[in-house]
């Protein structure tokens, strides 16, 4: 809402402790020099009254208004270089955040895209994940309505302020989301109306809210494809659909990515979405049912060569809140050693479980910003606690990578 202050901005002020506490002019002195460069008092009098207008708008619609800073923002989301720092939503977002799926594609799927959409959102709702879309016609509304249908919970991701839908027929639909529990979300504010430039912000924001991509059905040239590129970028998957050989026979346009990121060179796919060729082992081609469970055991579907977790990791949860705020040393106890397919579970298991209590030491951290000062951000263990938490999510990655690759050797060794 201020000239000159754009995301790049936004996010410089979240990370200045208790950025909240401080005024308009002390947080735009600690802005680089061109961003708030041109910004006067009645540019300050407007933005701030602006601010309250959306506010005021939001409470009317339902509606709530989340940044960065908030415990509520989409964890995955705030993991990529595109988050937006300000979101307004409408229902309620997935209580299990990190088990999301984007689920988009074409406007006008063949009879086998819209089979296959149905499929694939039944799937991942039977495995209790949150379904993420854009609300637009075609694949879009089959995800949402698929996941609705299924019980589950579904996120529409808009390219416009929520004070409209887009498109219009769509309005009932929208109704029922949030009806069912779901979610309305947008980073646009209230009277924005949907421009072409928004749809592209939008896909990747799709992407962002998600753990992978599935892209049902896209021609070369399809906005389903921005969403698609960003998961990769995001280092995240893309599951593609094999199309039927009706489909092939026809040569129907909307199948022709499919069919060139399953089984087009190196070259062609990277050229496709813009990636370097050593990300495409994150696509993975589903040419059966068999194929659907990659989705959920691995980020990496391709066969790499995991190298062994040489570090351990510090013992950092037998300590009580009290004493995280000092920098006693730590006892050093190895995780259990990866092993065949039941253990590797196993060490699944408890990596996933060591995450959860490093960031339960986190969020005491955080709250000690508050309550003990901002020397805290200083404190050895809190460093440590950061170091540990990235080696654990690389430790987890290795394992995965590892189950995957068992996995295949056993499909070989099969008679």
């Amino acid at each position: 809402m201020l000239k000159g202050v754009g995301p790049a901005a936004l996010r410089n002020v979240a990370q200045i402790p208790f950025f909240e506490e401080e005024g308009i002019l002390e947080l735009l002195a600690q802005l680089p020099r061109n961003a708030g460069a041109n910004i006067d008092a009645s540019a300050i009098s407007a933005a701030v009254a602006e601010a309250g207008r959306q506010s005021d708008m939001a409470q009317s619609a339902g509606a709530r208004i989340i940044s960065t800073a908030d415990p509520e923002y989409p964890s995955l989301l705030k993991r990529t270089k595109d988050d937006p720092q300000i979101l307004f939503v409408k229902g309620k977002l997935a209580e299990a955040p990190e088990k999301s799926v984007a689920i988009i594609g074409t406007r006008e799927p063949t009879e086998h895209g819209k089979i296959i959409a149905n499929r694939l959102t039944k799937f991942f709702v039977e495995e209790g994940w949150s379904v993420v879309s854009g609300l637009a016609l075609g694949c879009d509304a089959l995800a949402h309505e698929a996941a609705l249908d299924a019980g589950g919970h579904t996120v529409a991701v808009l390219a416009h302020g929520l004070q409209t839908v887009a498109p219009s027929r769509h309005k009932k639909l929208a109704a029922r989301i949030l009806e069912s529990g779901g979610a309305l979300v947008t980073e646009y504010k209230f009277g924005q109306e949907p421009l072409p430039t928004n749809f592209v912000k939008r896909d990747r924001i799709q992407a962002g809210f998600a753990q992978g991509v599935v892209m049902v059905q896209s021609d070369l040239v399809g906005g389903s494809l921005h969403a698609s590129r960003a998961s990769i970028g995001y280092g995240r998957w893309l599951a593609v659909p094999f199309p039927t050989d009706l489909d092939v026979s026809r040569s129907e346009p909307k199948i022709q990515a499919n069919l060139l990121l399953a089984d087009g060179t190196p070259k062609e796919k990277a050229a496709l979405l813009k990636c370097e060729q050593r990300d495409l082992e994150r696509i993975i081609t589903l040419r059966s049912k068999s194929d659907y469970a990659r989705m959920l055991g691995t980020q990496h579907p391709a066969e790499p060569q995991p190298a062994p977790v040489q570090e351990p990791i510090g013992d950092l949860f037998s300590i009580s809140p009290a004493a995280a705020y000092t920098s006693a040393p730590i006892a050093a106890p190895t995780l259990p050693p990866v092993q065949p397919p039941p253990k590797v579970n196993r060490v699944n298991q408890i990596l996933l479980e060591h995450i959860k209590m490093v960031e339960e030491q986190l969020e005491v951290y955080h709250r000690g910003f508050v309550e003990h000062g901002r020397e805290i951000d200083q404190n050895n263990h809190y460093q440590q606690l950061m170091r540990d938490f990235d080696q654990l999510q690389e430790s987890l990655r290795r394992v995965r990578e590892l189950e995957f690759t068992l996995v295949q050797e056993q499909k070989v060794q099969q008679p």
